[in-house]
């Protein structure tokens, strides 16, 4: 499975990378095999070692304001030619749109899990209108997956055409403790 997502930065990719390193985590232990598409930003050896057991595939970021990614299509089409299943995270990124783009053209299904990225809110709203014209709705219809993060993502992946029997809804998890606690 290999899981795409902007930024390993726990700051800058926030609640995304968390959701998608746990997931690559979990699926792992129950037997899948995992890699990690990102950019560089904010990767410095303590975090790499957050990805330990899981192969990581960096790509420089050109520009941060917009996450441009440092990628031919043919670098990017040899990473997805090594997986079953791409899941990616987020919407409004050119590295989803690219790897999109490497997975079609293979016949690799893919999933969308934009984790409350489908409203056009925020900044850069032109942007996204014109992401979403270009890419964005495209690549929301012909997933062969759609995940959900809370039951109110159902109406926002309805005004991309995507029916509620067609989406999973899959709430962050937590992690339990390892230690047993003490009897109090």
């Amino acid at each position: 499975i290999l899981h795409v997502v902007t930024s390993p930065d726990a700051v800058t990719g926030g609640g995304l990378i968390e959701r998608t390193l746990h997931l690559a985590r979990a699926l792992q232990s129950a037997g899948a095999t995992c890699a990690v598409l990102t950019l560089d930003i904010g990767l410095d050896e303590a975090r790499r070692r957050d990805f330990s057991g899981i192969e990581l595939h960096v790509l420089p970021c050109l520009n941060r304001r917009f996450y441009v990614p440092a990628a031919t299509p043919g670098h990017l089409r040899r990473i997805v030619a090594t997986a079953d299943v791409v899941e990616l995270t987020g919407h409004w990124t050119l590295l989803n749109a690219m790897v999109c783009a490497a997975a079609r053209r293979l016949g690799k299904p893919y999933l969308v899990q934009p984790a409350g990225a489908l409203g056009i809110v925020g900044r850069s709203v032109a942007l996204k209108r014109l992401y979403n014209y270009a890419v964005g709705h495209s690549l929301i219809r012909h997933a062969a997956g759609h995940v959900a993060v809370t039951t109110g993502e159902v109406t926002e992946y309805a005004l991309y055409g995507i029916r509620p029997d067609r989406l999973s809804v899959i709430p962050n998890g937590i992690d339990l403790p390892t230690q047993e606690t003490p009897d109090c």
